[in-house]
């Protein structure tokens, strides 16, 4: 027959590793859950980013008088020319693609190079990158604007496309 104190270091070198095992597999379990939704929520914040950044630029063509398409360094510049100043004060809003920190980054701004505001960039989750910032002008005179991005965390790509009429600017 077994002694009582025996019954203990019996059921306790049993159930010690059964009970350590068990926890193992919840904390694996909820750090799985959590890098799925760390992993969620960059390509949520991509997927905003872009949209965001392509919704901006359909309301300052809409508010243009005139559109113009331009180079900078080898990039294209998109230049939507208002008749009033907008809320940020400016009648001449220009986006561009620019590298900064190692990451290609849509901007927003005017003319002042100082004036120029990242659209897209990082975040606590995840960092977007820019790669296709493509503005041309169709045969019948409109513009059409190709964005896409990827989240530098997750490696997935989101693209937009948008099109709007085209007012030249004298």
């Amino acid at each position: 027959m077994w002694k009582s104190d025996e019954r203990g270091f019996l059921a306790l070198g049993i159930g010690l590793p059964l009970w350590t095992a068990a926890f193992l597999c919840l904390g694996g379990c909820f750090l799985s859950y959590m890098h799925m939704v760390l992993m969620e929520k960059a390509d949520l914040e991509l997927s905003q980013e872009i949209h965001t950044a392509m919704q901006m630029m359909l309301t300052d063509a809409a508010e243009a008088q005139g559109i113009k398409l331009t180079g900078y360094g080898g990039e294209p510049v998109l230049r939507f020319h208002k008749a009033e100043r907008d809320f940020s004060g400016w009648t001449d809003v220009t986006y561009l693609v620019r590298k900064r920190d190692g990451r290609q980054r849509l901007y927003r701004g005017h003319t002042d190079p100082q004036g120029f505001q990242p659209l897209t960039g990082d975040n606590l989750l995840g960092r977007v990158e820019i790669d296709t910032f493509e503005p041309t002008i169709l045969a019948s005179g409109a513009v059409h604007v190709r964005l896409g991005g990827r989240s530098v965390r997750t490696g997935h790509r989101v693209e937009q496309t948008a099109e709007f009429p085209r007012q030249v600017i004298r």
